[in-house]
């Protein structure tokens, strides 16, 4: 099947690749088969017209579909033959096929190059002790108070902090508003409001005006309007004590099993990054320890991805693009060349991601982001056309986590 394995350089192979013609042949007749068994052509039944005459009215259009599915099969099958493992798209040279004669396709890939004596085992990386803080418990506890806090209507003055509803109208807009509910102090709306609203009771008037900046997200931005209504209930903010009583409402026998719950999650938490940290240390030795050839391709998208980020920062608005490539070549570089090592680690000890770790990391993100598995698919699926760069995320951290079962971590004294 292969006629011609050219090696352009470490990184870069141009294959030439030929399929049989009886192959590409057989599948246009049976391609024809099927429009015939349904096609209606005057002067016969359906699906009595000979084939001959099927292939002056369909064969070219029979004979394209073949070819876009045999040339993608073939790509797949000169890459097992040849034993490369392609890190970009081909890139195809134009063909010509004509009937009746072997299809001849050429197409240059990128692939790893070799790595002499990459040794991944035994890497010396600094140990790092997990503990949790009485201000870290403290605070986790803050949160599960405030998830269960409850505001109570009072009958007082306006303070900073209070919660009130609000019947206003926007003089310039001429919209009305019934029962918004505002936290005095906060952003939600400018400054000017909270400090008319300190002091005032429920059924008191307003008016204020408000200058909203350019940057508020809402729909007066940029604008200055004037707010006139009344003040309607008034809240104040009421936390539940942290005791037995908050542990037991939260889920737990008693504060003390809410306290050991949070210091495991906060265990956990920073077991996970201090790993992450160890991973990082660990493929930064590995990529400083050795010096191969980049894929092109890969850089070369590297650097996009990194130039579009950059692009985006202030400080950068000014640079041209040359300049920024020049700049980010060096931190593309040492990504690249992560990649690829981790890519050829992950080649030599048959890592695969299966179906479960799939569904695993589907669920994982679901329960962070608390968006239902099936919409994280759609998601995923809607912005890159395909699972694909997921499933290249979880294999990168099968791999990653494999280099580090076989680190040596090191205790200080």
């Amino acid at each position: 099947m292969i006629k011609n394995l050219e090696h352009i350089s470490d990184t870069k192979k141009r294959l030439t690749v030929e399929i049989p013609s009886d192959i590409i042949e057989q599948k246009i007749r049976s391609g024809l088969a099927d429009i015939g068994r349904s096609a209606k052509i005057p002067g016969f039944r359906p699906g009595k017209a000979p084939l001959t005459l099927l292939d002056k009215r369909f064969g070219q259009d029979v004979e394209a579909d073949v070819l876009r599915k045999v040339v993608p099969e073939y790509y797949e099958m000169a890459m097992k033959e040849a034993r490369l493992s392609p890190v970009t798209h081909p890139e195809f040279e134009e063909q010509d096929h004509k009937r009746q004669n072997p299809l001849k396709m050429t197409f240059t890939v990128e692939v790893l190059p070799e790595i002499e004596n990459l040794n991944y085992e035994g890497i010396k990386i600094s140990a790092e002790e997990a503990e949790v803080t009485d201000e870290e418990l403290a605070n986790a506890l803050k949160r599960v108070q405030a998830e269960r806090m409850t505001y109570e209507p009072v009958e007082r003055p306006v303070e900073d902090g209070d919660v009130v509803s609000l019947d206003y109208e926007i003089i310039e807009e001429g919209k009305e508003q019934k029962g918004q509910v505002f936290k005095v102090g906060s952003a939600q709306f400018p400054g000017e409001l909270s400090d008319e609203l300190t002091g005032k009771k429920s059924g008191d008037g307003f008016e204020a005006r408000l200058p909203f900046p350019e940057e508020h997200q809402s729909e007066y931005r940029g604008k200055t309007l004037t707010f006139r209504g009344t003040v309607g209930e008034v809240k104040v903010l009421k936390l539940p004590e942290i005791d037995d009583n908050l542990a037991v409402v939260a889920g737990f026998e008693n504060l003390s099993a809410l306290k050991d719950s949070l210091k495991a999650d906060i265990l956990s938490v920073k077991k996970s990054e201090i790993k992450q940290k160890q991973i990082v240390e660990l493929l930064e030795k590995l990529a400083d320890s050795y010096d191969f050839p980049l894929p092109e391709g890969m850089l070369n998208s590297e650097l996009s991805s990194l130039l579009t980020s950059a692009r985006a920062k202030d400080e950068n608005k000014e640079k041209d693009d040359e300049t920024l490539k020049t700049e980010l070549r060096p931190e593309a570089g040492k990504a690249v060349k992560i990649a690829v090592i981790i890519n050829i680690i992950g080649k030599k000890e048959n890592v695969g991601v299966t179906e479960e770790d799939m569904k695993e990391k589907i669920l994982e993100l679901s329960q962070m982001t608390r968006i239902p598995p099936q919409n994280l698919v759609q998601m995923y699926v809607s912005k890159d056309g395909s699972l694909d760069g997921l499933q290249y995320g979880v294999y990168k951290e099968k791999v990653a986590d494999l280099i580090h079962s076989k680190a040596v971590i090191e205790k200080g004294e």
